[in-house]
């Protein structure tokens, strides 16, 4: 898992990963916090497949965290909200990032 400090950084990361999945916040406590522990299972549990980075950009809303996953440098999911727990967090990532990439070919280990 990579921490991300710009866009330049954040671009670099999803363009140099066949599988790059992000998150963008500037909370580095609350969501900020759990999103790095839920990445962090993602990317233990993929083996490697998903790469996982976390970018901590300022933004208008200090709450405010997308995710997106990135197939080659294609956008293939967005997500504006998380629930704030980890374990429902990184149930419904693992599964709906499973599916995603499944219908692009890519089978993950979990």
């Amino acid at each position: 898992m990579k921490l991300l400090k710009s866009t330049k950084e954040l671009m670099s990361f999803v363009y140099g990963n066949d599988i790059a999945l992000v998150a963008i916040t500037n909370d580095r406590d609350g969501c900020g916090k759990i999103l790095l522990e839920v990445f962090q299972r993602l990317e233990e549990k993929s083996r490697g497949v998903v790469i996982t980075g976390v970018a901590f950009i300022e933004n208008a809303d200090e709450k405010a965290v997308t995710i997106l996953l990135y197939f080659k440098g294609q956008e293939l999911m967005r997500q504006e909200k998380i629930f704030g727990n980890f374990k429902k967090d990184y149930e419904a990532l693992k599964w709906s990032v499973s599916e995603v990439l499944s219908s692009k070919g890519v089978k993950l280990p979990f």
